[in-house]
């Protein structure tokens, strides 16, 4: 997910390679994601989110079982409100935690990816802005020596 944030953050700036040496934490990365974003960014799968980076981060720090579990019902729980499953007539996700989790995962990697494509498309108009600014000022030159 990060690296999809990470390619949301470096095509939509001018020169992206900047953001490298920023260090930008998961979360600020979200928030600028969001700032970008030109009808999603009230959109409750960034919750989702921010709930699933939190639990990798426990995760990570070795986080005691009993919160870790607390944190994988929380994250469920606003995954399927998103999707609006019930867990108690989709019967898949109560198999297990992995299958649950991978779930999870692919929805909000979707969820990205939709996210890129407007970044590129966005990128796409502002690159042919530039263009077509760069034909007018060689235009303008040109004139101004003839």
């Amino acid at each position: 997910m990060e690296e999809r944030l990470n390619y949301i953050l470096e095509n939509f700036v001018h020169h992206g390679g900047f953001l490298e040496n920023a260090r930008l934490s998961f979360y600020q990365k979200i928030q600028n994601a969001k700032s970008m974003s030109i009808k999603e960014e009230n959109n409750s799968v960034w919750k989702i989110i921010e709930s699933f980076n939190s639990l990798r981060n426990d995760i990570a720090h070795r986080l005691d079982i009993n919160k870790r579990e607390e944190k994988i019902k929380s994250l469920a729980k606003l995954y399927w409100v998103q999707v609006e499953l019930d867990p108690e007539k989709d019967d898949w996700m109560n198999k297990d935690t992995n299958t649950l989790l991978a779930g999870i995962i692919a929805y909000l990697i979707g969820f990205l990816t939709g996210f890129e494509n407007e970044i590129d498309r966005f990128r796409s108009l502002f690159d042919l802005l530039v263009k077509s600014e760069k034909g007018l000022s060689e235009s303008s030159s040109n004139n101004k020596t003839t």
